[in-house]
């Protein structure tokens, strides 16, 4: 098996944030300098690319415009998600 990724990275806050779709497994995974912040699998990792790329027809394989969706998204929590890591 193939392991084709299509990747989408940016930096936030003096670190780099990327988000990875593996096509063979449909895994995504979100992560922060090396460390996998978050993963998802079928079909939870289609409902948070739908979810974050709105309206775009990208199919069962997405592209770099809707992964980096992906990032907005889950950057646009991470006030909560480093809230939830101190206690």
């Amino acid at each position: 098996m193939l392991n084709r990724l299509t990747r989408a990275s940016t930096q936030h806050k003096g670190t780099t944030v990327s988000a990875d779709f593996d096509r063979d497994t449909a895994r995504l995974r979100v992560i922060e300098n090396g460390a996998v912040l978050f993963e998802w699998f079928p079909p939870h990792s289609w409902s948070m690319i739908s979810m974050a790329a709105g309206t775009s027809k990208w199919g069962f394989h997405p592209g770099e415009k809707e992964l980096v969706a992906v990032l907005r998204e889950v950057l646009s929590r991470r006030p909560w998600i480093e809230t939830v890591k101190t206690n």
